[in-house]
């Protein structure tokens, strides 16, 4: 009941323009940052069995970019580091567009829209995925279970080997992940692939290196996503992790060194900063669901939060984007207040 009216309220507020004015007065000093995954087309969407969590078709990513275009003013990750260095300030009601993981339709289909809008956007890598096989063991793994072709347990159990470090926080699905992640490539490889010949399509899941250097070309921003795409704080050694990640990326953009890293998991803690800082990083971004205080157009801290969107999350029953959904989910956010 409580929520209902908390919906209609919300509701009101969205067409009557209220959402609006508070956004144009309260945001002028707040960076905005979102957290996109994949970009897919209805029918991939179906038929490569895509997390609606994670993902958003390609009709629904255009209508909202076209949405946000008179409401916010797009940076790039340039942008914020001049201004966190205080040598440039942000513009009002700045925006920043990141991707994680590293997904193939990024580069296929995200980057055909962006680049028709002239938006600025990062893609944030997970380096073991460049030049890897066409289907990435992570998200077979996960195919497998939102398919229903292999139980959980059976998965579990089929891991004759157990995760040599770190724990997964009683999350079930991030255990299996740690679990397989402690495999070599041969015994995951073994394990996965009769299985994954029931789901596979022929097509390639992740990046490469020759679509991140286009990208890079195209002045598409790159950041590091750890290399194994675990949580860093739950690898034994996530400077290991974040320095090897750094590299590929640094020889794979011809020598230009990675200003940003996005969060595996979003899971960090003081030591995973400390190491982020300490490999060259300027900026580290979150998962947390945060607005960004800049007062005068100046970052004030190098944590960052995002907010996560997902076409789940900003369309309606029908599919179709709708401010009721979105405006909310954007403009009623808590600011982050101090660094971590």
């Amino acid at each position: 009941m409580i929520q209902a009216a908390k919906d209609v309220a919300k509701a009101i507020a969205v067409r009557s323009g209220a959402l609006n004015l508070y956004h144009k007065f309260a945001h002028q000093d707040a960076l905005t940052v979102l957290m996109f995954h994949r970009v897919l087309t209805e029918e991939e969407f179906v038929r490569r069995k895509a997390d609606p969590t994670y993902s958003i078709t390609t009709t629904q990513f255009r209508e909202f970019l076209k949405s946000l275009l008179p409401l916010y003013n797009f940076v790039s990750m340039r942008d914020l580091e001049a201004s966190l260095d205080r040598a440039k300030p942000l513009p009002p009601r700045p925006m920043l567009i990141t991707f994680d993981d590293g997904w193939h339709d990024n580069f296929e289909r995200a980057l055909p829209e962006l680049a028709a809008l002239n938006i600025p956007w990062t893609i944030f890598v997970a380096t073991s995925v460049l030049d890897s096989p066409p289907q990435w063991w992570q998200e077979t793994l996960l195919v497998l279970l939102r398919s229903g072709a292999v139980s959980y347990e059976e998965l579990w159990n089929l891991a004759a080997e157990e995760p040599s470090t770190g724990k997964a926080d009683g999350e079930p699905m991030l255990a299996l992940l740690l679990r397989y992640g402690a495999l070599t490539d041969k015994q995951r490889q073994d394990v996965l692939t009769p299985f994954a010949r029931r789901i596979q399509d022929g097509e390639r899941d992740m990046v490469s290196v020759a679509e991140i250097q286009v990208m890079h070309r195209l002045n598409v921003d790159v950041g590091l996503h750890g290399a194994s795409h675990l949580p860093l704080t739950a690898v034994s050694d996530p400077g290991k992790e974040i320095n090897d990640a750094r590299d590929i990326l640094l020889e794979a953009l011809g020598g230009v060194a990675p200003l940003s890293i996005s969060f595996p998991h979003g899971r960090y803690n003081d030591l995973v900063l400390q190491t982020a800082r300490a490999a060259g990083l300027k900026l580290l971004f979150t998962s947390d669901p945060m607005l960004n205080p800049c007062p005068g157009g100046y970052l004030q801290f190098d944590v960052i939060g995002r907010i996560p969107v997902s076409g789940k999350g900003i369309a309606d029953e029908s599919g179709s984007v709708a401010r009721e959904r979105w405006m909310p989910r954007l403009y009623l956010r808590a600011r982050r207040k101090q660094s971590a």
